[in-house]
């Protein structure tokens, strides 16, 4: 849960609806983004709105907006305060990090936190911010910082992170891992020359180069020069180092992990943070080495979604070299080629008391700073109009008038006090005079006056007006002290101490570790639903009622069957049903198995009659097809077919003699009317011939017999000629 402020750090509520938040970290520069998408659309977000984590508070610096798509906002850690005053100049010489930082803190609210940093350096820098000051300072002193945004602390550390023996293995939370190994630069030696020509030959045996075979025999030549040596032998030194980076490949790791100890509380001992030294393994590339984490990306409400980046535990030469320069060029800044500090310290800008020193009668002539400063000061006396400093030690102090926060003292003479607040473990007082005294245990003479008026002071009923106390004279109420009346849950967010739940407005949220797990109440889309998800995020329950995740274990018993649930054969597995039977060696028996009018016992017996019924007349049938197949082979035999081949013959025979018989007697009788009449005469009786029958034919008064005719046709009967007929 995120929590909101507006421009002038007004807090005005508590972000809900949003997703994807991330935190990205960088171990070098002490820099955080905030991001997520916001999804909410009543209620927008502007730049400079403040936005507060757990952890730290963060500016709004990107808010876009686009057509349809919910906006993602972008935050950056809140470090106003060290960017208000600007420094014209700044200096310190031989002053550790956290003295120096010290004094640019002063009327920020800032103070210094936790310091591992112990060395003394010279910095300067011009026409800077306080962020500006201590972003160098940590770059001339080689450390790291942490701004604590909540506490308004910022810490130095010399190398921030830890080697915990917390290891990175594919299988456990190594999910991908690349290896890139380049030898573009690769050199096996090394001629290194220095200002003016120099060379080492005078420090290294009268030879000009170094080699360096730890990776091969080859001989490659790079030849190196930087005008800033003067020094044969720290030309060399150098020289050798950088030889130790260009003899061997250059390898760059990346990786994508799995942050198990936000996950599971067993794994804790596999948690890392920015700057830790972690150990790389993975198999499939043979690679086991040590990496420190550059950045981190964190996933609040998705843990398993974090990444990091690495990068190498020692620096290259060129890095060394690089990081060198730049701290020079500060510490450069107020030492000559003599050590003699000249730089400038405005005092005006360190302790603003320009106007003090200007109406001072002792330092009348000068005005407004002091350009260099030698020697002892500690005798000039100042009439000074502000003091703004984060440390002031002195013997005695003197004043009319001061505002304090917070006043520890091992001896205290007040001859007025006056406050809102006062704790004494003792207190011992000649006289006492208050208006107004709650006080829980009175000893002495006048313990007993009156009872402390009506019994230990005991409030009146009414004394007190209505709505007469407000927030400032409420330090904590208890819950039961609540008898009534109504809490806006769209004013005030009620949550748990670990913030696992959380009513706001209309909405019910219960969490685990990594996700919401209960929803009830108004979701985003303005609609009231009760939701439940189970531990992988998969929705088991809504207000439809249970889904397909529900059940996800074998706990479905006999007594969670209702006795009318009337389940519906269809959505039962018969086939299934009955392998399961058989395989368990379950038999059903009883009668009360109903079948259309009969019981099941019943019906099997009927059933089981047909079967035997029909098996019966099967048999039956089965020795008649047999017998007639015993019969069909028993009478096609060779025998019975020549004896039927032979008679067909006779027949045959028999039938051609027959017609033999009878063209011999058609011949005959030709002959015989050819004796008794000529063929005129036959010709001529046919066509005079007149058939006096019955006129069969029907519509013959319609039917013209003129138009059907037997055309000239000569009927045969052997070899006579009967004649030719004609119908007229």
């Amino acid at each position: 849960m995120l929590k909101i402020f507006d421009k002038d750090h007004n807090a005005i509520g508590h972000i809900v609806k949003y997703k994807d938040c991330k935190i990205e970290s960088d171990v070098a520069t002490g820099d955080k983004t905030l991001s997520f998408t916001y999804l909410a659309k009543h209620h927008a977000l502007t730049n400079e709105m403040y936005i507060r984590s757990k952890e730290d508070e963060y500016v709004i610096k990107e808010v876009p907006a686009v057509s349809g798509v919910f906006p993602k906002i972008v935050a950056i850690l809140n470090l106003e305060d060290l960017q208000k005053d600007m420094w014209q100049t700044f200096s310190v010489t031989d002053t550790t990090i956290d003295a120096a930082v010290m004094t640019v803190l002063a009327g920020t609210g800032w103070t210094i936190g936790y310091c591992d940093v112990t060395k003394k350096r010279n910095a300067g820098m011009m026409q800077v911010s306080t962020l500006d000051v201590i972003q160098k300072l940590c770059t001339a002193f080689m450390c790291d910082p942490v701004f604590d945004t909540i506490g308004k602390k910022v810490s130095f550390y010399t190398r921030r992170g830890e080697d915990k023996g917390v290891y990175f293995m594919s299988g456990l939370n190594l999910k991908k891992m690349q290896k890139k190994s380049t030898s573009y630069d690769y050199y096996t030696r090394i001629i290194p020359i220095g200002q003016d020509g120099l060379t080492i030959e005078s420090v290294n045996g009268g030879k000009n180069y170094l080699e360096n075979f730890q990776y091969s025999n080859k001989v490659l030549t790079y030849i190196w020069k930087d005008e800033s040596y003067t020094d044969p032998q720290a030309l060399m030194e150098d020289a050798q180092l950088k030889l130790e980076d260009l003899s061997k490949p250059t390898v760059a790791y990346s990786v994508d992990v799995r942050d198990l100890s936000a996950q599971k509380e067993e794994y804790s001992v596999l948690s890392y943070a920015e700057g830790d030294t972690v150990k790389l393994i993975d198999q499939d590339t043979g690679t086991m080495v040590s990496q420190r984490i550059k950045k981190l990306v964190r996933y609040p409400d998705n843990p398993e979604k974090n990444t990091c980046e690495i990068a190498n535990t020692f620096l290259t030469f060129e890095e060394m070299q690089q990081k060198y320069k730049e701290a020079a060029d500060i510490i450069n800044f107020t030492v000559t080629g003599e050590g003699r500090y000249t730089g400038t310290i405005s005092v005006s800008d360190i302790l603003k008391f320009e106007e003090g020193i200007a109406g001072s009668s002792v330092i009348g002539g000068i005005n407004s700073s002091i350009s260099t400063m030698e020697g002892d000061i500690a005798l000039v006396k100042l009439t000074v109009g502000e003091i703004e400093a984060n440390y002031i030690t002195a013997e005695t102090v003197a004043a009319n008038y001061a505002t304090i926060v917070q006043l520890n003292a091992a001896d205290a003479s007040i001859h007025s006090l006056e406050g809102d607040y006062a704790s004494f473990k003792s207190v011992t007082a000649d006289e006492l005079a208050a208006n107004t005294a709650l006080i829980n245990t009175v000893s002495g003479d006048l313990a007993n006056y009156k009872t402390v008026v009506a019994d230990e002071l005991t409030t009146a009923k009414g004394w007190m007006l209505e709505g007469s106390i407000g927030d400032a004279q409420i330090s904590s109420v208890s819950a039961n002290k609540l008898k009534a009346g109504t809490v806006n849950t769209a004013l005030v967010t009620v949550a748990g101490t670990d913030g696992k739940l959380q009513i706001q407005d209309n909405t019910i949220q219960i969490s685990d570790a990594n996700r919401v797990r209960v929803q009830m109440g108004k979701d985003g889309s303005g609609d009231y639903t009760l939701a439940v998800w189970d531990a992988s995020g998969n929705l088991i329950w809504d207000a439809l009622g249970a889904t397909e995740n529900t059940i996800q274990r074998a706990i479905i018993r006999d007594s969670m069957v209702a006795g009318d649930a009337a389940i519906q054969a269809l959505k039962i597995d018969f086939q299934s049903f009955e392998t399961a039977l058989t395989e368990q060696g379950v038999t059903i028996s009883g009668t009360v198995v109903q079948v259309g009018d009969k019981t099941l016992d019943v019906t099997l017996s009927e059933q089981r009659q047909a079967m035997d019924a029909h098996g019966e007349t099967l048999s039956d049938h089965a020795s008649r097809i047999s017998a007639n197949e015993t019969a069909i082979s028993l009478a096609v035999t060779t025998q019975e077919f020549n004896s039927y081949k032979s008679t067909v013959d006779g027949e045959i025979e028999t039938q051609g003699s027959r017609l033999t018989t009878t063209e011999t007697a058609v011949s005959v009788l030709q002959e015989k009317i050819s004796l008794k009449a000529e063929q005129k005469d036959i010709s001529d009786a046919i066509d005079n011939l007149q058939i006096g029958s019955r006129n069969l034919i029907r519509n013959a008064e319609t039917l013209m017999f003129s138009d059907y005719y037997f055309d000239t046709g000569v009927a045969t009967v052997g070899t006579a000629v009967v004649g030719t007929a004609r119908i007229a």
